[in-house]
């Protein structure tokens, strides 16, 4: 799961402080999905990344 590298710095976006922490949990978040992805992929399983 290593694809999804990107900067855990601090930084301001659209007058919005993205702290380190946010990223920190985003990326797990991330890595959650991805691993649902495939699990689901592989057992044929359908899914949908928004809620019905």
């Amino acid at each position: 799961m290593g694809d999804l590298d990107f900067s855990l710095k601090e930084e301001e976006r659209c007058e919005f402080l993205v702290t380190t922490k946010r990223k920190k949990i985003w990326k797990i978040e991330l890595e959650i999905a991805k691993e649902v992805k495939r699990i689901c992929e592989k057992y044929n399983i359908k899914y949908s990344n928004f809620p019905h």
